[in-house]
């Protein structure tokens, strides 16, 4: 029984990131190289060093791509620690890399709507 209810939470929880990348509300950054960036006002999570949010790319024949971005407010970094394609699949490739926030950058636009 106890198996059951652990396995129906699992569930419930993993549809329900799922369901949060269809029913968001996006927010347009920018294009950059012919790629449109947005953030989901929505999920941002922060405090006066850092934030989580979600993230889209979205090309010129409208294939999107999401990701759950960490960015180091003060430290000038941001690492993506999830990436899904479209229908909210999960990409096998994660990246945990720390990269640095470039002047003029749609991640530099995104730390200055965030704080």
């Amino acid at each position: 029984m106890l198996k059951r209810v652990l396995l129906l939470a699992v569930l419930l929880i993993s549809l329900g990131s799922t369901m949060s990348l269809a029913a968001n509300h996006w927010y347009y950054v920018g294009t950059n190289g012919g790629i449109s960036y947005y953030i989901d006002n929505d999920t941002v999570q922060k405090d006066d060093k850092n934030a989580y949010v979600w993230t889209k790319m979205a090309d010129s024949r409208g294939r999107e791509v999401w990701g759950h971005v960490l960015i180091s407010r003060y430290g000038k970094t941001f690492t993506v620690t999830e990436v899904r394609g479209p229908a909210g699949i999960r990409k096998a490739d994660q990246s945990t890399k720390i990269h640095p926030i470039v002047p003029n950058s749609p991640i530099e636009k995104i730390v200055d709507l965030i704080w």
